[in-house]
């Protein structure tokens, strides 16, 4: 199985962390045994995400990886507070603008999450 943006997504990543947490931690390798892949290709996600925020990595072996705050910010989002499936196609082009103007003012690491959910739904 690959692991690419497309393949993966990092929100789904993100449930797969909190899923296998013990005490909030959990290892690389547990991931990749639940997802199908290398434990390489994991911790290589998981760099990148602490590298914006999303996760931290334990200060003591074993190396072990939990949410940051905003991390568990976007896992607990409140995933009713838009209902976009009833927009017409011509309600998008105004949505958009009022989602990027919020976009816009966030923290850093929502910013990428999103931008990186984006570029998963269009595979860019």
């Amino acid at each position: 199985m690959g692991f690419s943006l497309a393949d993966f997504s990092d929100r789904e990543l993100v449930h797969v962390v909190t899923d296998l947490a013990d005490d909030g931690w959990t290892l690389a390798k547990d991931v990749a045994t639940r997802v199908g892949t290398h434990e390489r290709n994991v911790t290589m996600r998981f760099a990148w995400m602490r590298r914006f925020g999303i996760l931290e990595i334990s200060k003591e072996p074993p190396t072990r990886w939990r949410l940051t705050k905003d991390g568990a910010s976007m896992l607990h989002a409140d995933r009713n507070y838009f209902k976009f499936g009833n927009l017409k196609d011509a309600d998008l082009v105004h949505a958009s603008h009022a989602l990027t103007q919020r976009f816009a003012r966030a923290a850093i690491p929502h910013q990428t999450m999103t931008r990186r959910e984006w570029q998963r739904t269009f595979k860019r």
